[in-house]
């Protein structure tokens, strides 16, 4: 069974996985079709040592990440922390807006392929989906730059 939030599955392209994990991955991909997405945050960004970007959630507890297509400009919102989150209990009265756009560090470029890895441990068929932990990894348009688990975060 392939696991996602109802709301991103007709974006998600899924990739084969054992039918007996807990985690599904799958490729972002627009209703026309492209794989190309400026990729957009409110989160911060940091770079360890070794040059590898990672994002983290702000001190407010709120994080949203979006996608928006280069083709058609659909705006896809990956996560929402108001959302997505089990115990939201730092609930605003709108939803914060994404205002950061994700460059790529060794080109400059601001266009990524997407993917997705989600973990639903213990669901049954009549079960809630539950997302306990999500990976989203970049790789850039132009040089090929992977940019692996951009962000690494347990939803709680």
């Amino acid at each position: 069974m392939q696991k996602a939030p109802e709301r991103l599955k007709p974006f998600l392209e899924f990739q084969p996985q054992s039918t007996d994990s807990d985690w599904s991955r799958a490729r972002v991909q627009c209703s026309c079709g492209s794989r190309i997405f400026k990729f957009y945050h409110n989160g911060m960004e940091r770079r360890n040592l070794f040059g590898k970007s990672s994002l983290f959630v702000k001190d407010d507890g709120n994080l949203v990440v979006s996608a928006q297509c280069v083709r058609c400009s659909k705006s896809i919102r990956l996560f929402d922390s108001q959302l997505d989150a089990c115990d939201c209990t730092n609930m605003d009265d709108g939803l914060a807006e994404p205002n950061v756009q994700t460059v790529c560090p060794k080109c400059g470029h601001h266009e990524w392929k997407i993917v997705l890895e989600m973990e639903f441990p213990n669901v049954d068929e009549e079960d809630d989906i539950v997302m306990q932990w999500l990976r989203i990894s970049l790789q850039c348009g132009n040089c090929g730059r992977y940019v692996k688990n951009y962000l690494d975060i347990e939803v709680e």
